[in-house]
């Protein structure tokens, strides 16, 4: 397989480039925007990079990498020391991405033998980050449902892969009342995954619980901009807060809040390796009880640790899983995968950090569908999901669980 690069104004100049160059029957493996000529940003111009590759050859060796990086660590010593840190990162920046392109090369040519149309989707499907042998199962599942030219109908595959993956996405929305007694609401979560901003954005979000009569407890200490963080938003809201010091002083400040409809604690982040600090948490929670117990996961964090996240906090017993940083992931097939791994179902997703907008519930079809269109995802995040947001603005949302 011969990998090359193509840089044009528009992308349907780079495509014809393709064509020519590589042929009828070569293979797209990335598009993005790049920036070419002018001293200074400004005066550059934005042009379409694509990466393709044609069958027809073989893989560039790994060995060529190998050599040239040998190749640039002996022409070190004859750069000019001026241009040194100028030449190096250009220099790195192509080796990286000519590694990436040979990881692609790889990667799909362990994809199984499919029809056309059923193959794109598979490589969308783990572009997206569900894991190979899940897209594969899917696949090949499908591949053995239907005859060879009805998977050449695109309706037909992508109405059927959507169903399927949407099957393997359980979520569940945590009622909004708890009837005559206070619900209470936790999130917990390794450190720096937005636990605070998705608090925020539920109590004050009218799509959720910003219709409800709620309080805000604090069980960060370890962080003073958390707690004023959270008092900011608390005084703009309208709503009490209290902060907890000791699991000992909980309850008694859950009592003084007894009458609301929910009680929402925020929990300081805790690392999944440090046992230690995990038990101080298991203390806050075993003090308040809480009848919701959200896992805060951000969406760009490699799915191995969200696995690993995932089952040191099993402990604790969360009730369900919030995926945070959704405009910042490469796609939402990760919690398709993450949520394979674990008995718990997806609650609400976050994507930015506007509060009270940007957050949305969990849906299964939604993400299905974004998996299978990565260009469509791209436009969501660079609008931060407003279209979607909207969508769900217009529902009235349901006060019964879902999944």
């Amino acid at each position: 397989m011969n990998v090359r690069r193509f840089t044009a104004p528009v992308i349907g100049d780079a495509l014809a480039m393709v064509r020519r160059t590589l042929g009828e029957d070569a293979v797209i493996l990335r598009t993005r925007k790049v920036r070419r000529g002018g001293l200074l940003s400004f005066l550059s111009r934005e042009l379409v990079e694509v990466t393709a590759a044609s069958p027809d050859h073989k893989p560039l060796p790994c060995s060529q990498v190998t050599d040239r990086a040998a190749q640039l660590k002996r022409g070190l010593e004859s750069v000019p020391a001026a241009g040194l840190v100028q030449d190096l990162r250009e220099e790195i920046s192509d080796l990286k991405g000519h590694v990436r392109e040979l990881a692609e090369q790889v990667k799909f040519e362990r994809m199984p033998s499919l029809p056309e149309r059923l193959a794109e989707r598979y490589k969308d499907m783990v572009r997206s980050g569900v894991e190979e042998h899940i897209a594969k199962e899917l696949a090949q599942e499908l591949n053995l449902r239907f005859k060879g030219e009805q998977l050449e109908e695109g309706e037909l595959v992508d109405r059927e892969l959507v169903g399927m993956l949407a099957a393997r996405i359980p979520v569940r929305r945590p009622p909004p009342t708890a009837g005559k007694r206070s619900r209470i609401i936790a999130l917990i979560g390794p450190t720096g995954v937005g636990k605070t901003t998705t608090l925020a954005k539920l109590v004050t979000s009218y799509r959720y619980w910003g219709r409800n009569d709620t309080a805000l407890v604090s069980a960060d200490t370890y962080r003073v901009a958390a707690i004023e963080q959270l008092k900011t938003f608390a005084s703009i809201a309208g709503l009490p807060i209290e902060t907890v010091y000791q699991p000992t002083a909980m309850r008694n400040v859950l009592n003084r809040h007894a009458q609301r409809d929910a009680i929402f604690i925020d929990t300081a982040g805790r690392s999944q390796a440090d046992a230690e600090k995990l038990d101080e948490l298991a203390a806050f929670l075993e003090a308040a009880q809480p009848d919701e117990l959200l896992l805060c996961l951000s969406v760009s964090t490699r799915l191995e640790d969200q696995l690993d996240i995932i089952e040191r906090y099993r402990r604790l017993k969360p009730t369900g899983i919030v995926f945070t940083k959704l405009d910042e992931g490469r796609g939402p097939g990760m919690i398709v995968s993450a949520l394979e791994n674990c008995s718990l179902p997806a609650t609400y997703l976050t994507c930015g950090q506007n509060v009270p907008d940007d957050i949305l519930t969990a849906n299964p079809r939604k993400l299905a569908e974004l998996i299978l269109n990565p260009d469509g995802l791209s436009e969501l995040q660079r609008t931060h999901f407003e279209e979607w947001i909207a969508a769900e603005s217009r529902a009235e949302p349901s006060e019964e669980a879902v999944g």
